[in-house]
């Protein structure tokens, strides 16, 4: 995949060169009298940032990068690049186009949603965007804070090319190599999945409340409560147990070959993951707070969280549809409760929950081999010699027992010479975790600490630190056991 391409041009960004192919892959060059980094001098896709999804390569974005060698440069201040088809993974040229900030957010299906919400529709904010200015002052929405100094001449150029965009790609849908196209793309006057708006000359000035509007009659709201019902959006979100009709922002909009799996993607800590509208100034915009996959129910279990209060619901797959079970509703001071039937929910303890949240393979790697291994902070895929390639009854056990100090730990293919660490010593941990000091004279840190976990059927390799001296890793061998270090302070403690 990664020699997949028709074509490849050169970039300087942030004072690095740059290699840059059409599919989306970077090659960073090694910088003139300086040593050669991890990730120098070769291909890659980058690495996704489990936060927000995007692809990195050290601290820079990888789509910005091959934008800048195929679109142009741009002020990274005034301009962003877009994904067209949403997904943050696919940095492909024909899936990327530059934006201004401005025109970037009327694009975008929720923010621009808002903005309706908030100013009575996009034609009201064009004509006079002192609308949202003002607004924001009563209304709780800290990422549209930075358009306060939009002008009225920014507005409406920006407006203008947006719905030039629109009307091209209406025209000329052209589908993507490598991602989905969101049919939303081509149709952002048609199908809007907004916000009830307030309307220009509304009093918004009163706090929210948590009731249903009066205009919904008692029939509709029991059916609402206990039945079956098709949600506000998208086509194949349905919901039951809830007191309104929602939108939910991060439901695809198609069915895959792991619906849940794609549902769970989507599901970013922070983003909006439920709107509900009670009344015609009356939204509850709900972000992602905590989000767990239980194998037992097959199903997301979803705790969402606005300012005032926290809504547990799951989601699982049924018949073609997304539904979406409200479970029980908290107000933000009753947080610690909304956590623990959260963890009931999913039938495990805080500290399985932490342990599921600290290995999601979203940061793990693939170890190179066997296939029981996995690597943690370890990018380059590295043969663990001793790691057991089934599991037994006492795997932590089983593999101390391999590990045999002297010999071969694991061996690492950097440019065609395979690196061989070798144990130095190892220890059994209070948490059931095996620390590995190991060395390799090769290195510029000769001595690297390691721990062992095991989880879920993967023994996850962590790396801890690296060292120039011994005792530097004594130190930290030491400490990683719960044990008090009675030698000097190693000149490690000062690089």
């Amino acid at each position: 995949m990664i020699n997949d391409y028709n074509e490849v041009k050169e970039c300087v960004y942030k004072d690095e060169h740059y290699s840059v192919r059409d599919n989306g892959a970077i090659f960073r060059h090694k910088r003139e009298g300086k040593r050669l980094r991890l990730d120098d001098e070769r291909w890659t896709f980058g690495f996704k940032n489990s936060k927000t999804g995007y692809m990195l390569l050290g601290d820079h974005r990888v789509h910005i990068i091959v934008a800048t060698a195929f679109l142009g440069e741009r002020d990274s201040k005034k301009f962003v690049v877009d994904h067209i088809d949403t997904n943050r993974c696919n940095n492909r040229v024909e899936n990327l186009r530059w934006f201004t900030r401005l025109e970037n957010a009327l694009n975008n299906d929720i923010t621009r949603s808002k903005i309706i919400f908030i100013c009575g529709s996009i034609e009201a904010f064009i004509e006079n965007p002192n609308i949202l200015r003002e607004r924001l002052d009563q209304v709780k929405e800290p990422s549209l804070e930075w358009m306060r100094t939009v002008t009225k001449e920014a507005a409406a150029t920006a407006y203008e090319n947006i719905k030039r965009y629109w009307a091209e790609q209406a025209k000329n849908p052209k589908p993507l190599v490598g991602g989905k196209m969101n049919d939303s793309v081509y149709s952002k006057q048609l199908n809007i999945t907004q916000y009830v708006p307030i309307s220009p000359n509304k009093d918004i000035s009163a706090k929210p409340i948590d009731a249903i509007s009066q205009q919904n009659d008692e029939t509709q709201l029991q059916s609402l409560k206990t039945d079956l019902v098709k949600a506000k959006s998208p086509d194949i979100a349905w919901q039951k147990n809830w007191e309104q009709l929602a939108q939910f922002p991060c439901c695809p909009t198609s069915v895959g070959s792991s619906p849940l799996q794609d549902y769970y993607n989507q599901l970013i800590l922070g983003e909006y993951c439920s709107i509900t509208m009670f009344s015609e100034f009356d939204v509850f915009a709900e972000r992602v707070y905590k989000i767990s996959y239980t194998k037992a129910n097959d199903a997301l279990i979803l705790l969402g969280k606005t300012y005032n209060y926290l809504r547990l619901f799951k989601i699982y797959f049924s018949d073609g549809k997304f539904i979406h079970e409200h479970i029980q509703k908290y107000e933000s001071s009753q947080d610690n409760q909304a956590f623990d039937h959260f963890l009931s929910e999913l039938g495990i303890t805080a500290e399985e929950y932490r342990l599921k949240e600290l290995f999601s393979e979203s940061n793990l790697v693939k170890a190179k081999s066997p296939e029981t291994a996995w690597q943690m902070k370890w990018k380059t895929p590295t043969d663990f010699l001793c790691c057991p390639d089934t599991i037994g009854n006492n795997p932590i056990e089983e593999y101390y027992n391999r590990i045999a100090i002297g010999e071969a730990y694991n061996s690492t293919n950097f440019y065609g010479s395979n690196e061989v660490q070798k144990v130095i010593d190892k220890a059994h941990t209070k948490e059931n975790t095996i620390i590995v000091l190991s060395y390799n004279p090769n290195n510029i840190k000769h001595y690297a600490l390691s721990k062992i976990h095991y989880f879920e059927g993967k023994f996850i390799h962590e790396s801890l630190r690296t060292f120039f001296e011994e005792d530097g890793g004594r130190k930290y061998f030491t400490s990683e056991q719960g044990l008090e270090w009675n030698g000097e302070d190693p000149f490690d403690d000062y690089c």
